[in-house]
């Protein structure tokens, strides 16, 4: 599980540097690696579900919502780092998860431990912390940035909400299946967009 935990970090450190490196080489296209990414992500979970698969209609509505604010996730992010400083994106995006955090305290009834609101306090000093740093990045930041921010800070926390409600109601099945249909959605949106509007 460790092992796993910090992979997860690295890929997506990775991840967001490398929105960076093309937010700044490239002007366009950004539906385009949008949908490169979200291909990369569903060939992972088809790989990892071994073939092994059963869909349900029980889990569309999820999977639904969740191609909704994945899409809004990516598209919002890329413009984000494009736009603005990239380590304080990135710092407020990871923040992003204190909504499932929420939700699970607030909807979920559960417990509320010491680490937690270190963890909280922390962050929150980190984004003082950063905010208050001079640095010619921050002032080349555009006015749409915190646009941006937010509408990838809301896709982000509502993917990790609607993933842990999937799970709860499909009692810890078609987690697979989940990821792939939702994901499938994502590039098939993201695919017709980009030969409409980046041709």
């Amino acid at each position: 599980m460790e092992l796993l935990l910090i992979l997860t970090c690295l890929c997506l450190s990775l991840q967001d540097t490398t929105k960076k490196v093309y937010a700044n080489r490239c002007t366009g296209g950004n539906i385009s690696f949008s949908a490169f990414c979200t291909f990369t992500a569903l060939i992972f979970f088809i790989v990892n579900s071994g073939g092994k698969l059963t869909f349900s209609l029980d889990y569309l509505p999820y999977a639904i919502g969740f191609a909704i604010s994945y899409s809004v996730f990516m598209i919002s992010s890329v413009q984000a780092v494009r736009t603005g400083s990239l380590s304080l994106t990135t710092l407020i995006l990871s923040c992003s998860l204190i909504l499932p955090t929420i939700y699970g305290i607030c909807i979920l009834n559960e417990r509320v431990s010491i680490y937690l609101c270190i963890g909280i306090i922390l962050l929150v000093g980190a984004l003082i912390l950063i905010n208050l740093e001079k640095n010619t990045e921050k002032k080349q930041t555009s006015k749409l940035w915190p646009l941006y921010v937010f509408l990838a800070f809301i896709g982000n926390g509502a993917c990790s909400i609607l993933q842990k409600a999937e799970q709860i109601s499909s009692d810890g099945a078609y987690k697979n299946e989940f990821m792939i249909l939702a994901l499938a959605m994502s590039f098939a949106a993201f695919l017709i967009c980009a030969l409409v509007w980046e041709r």
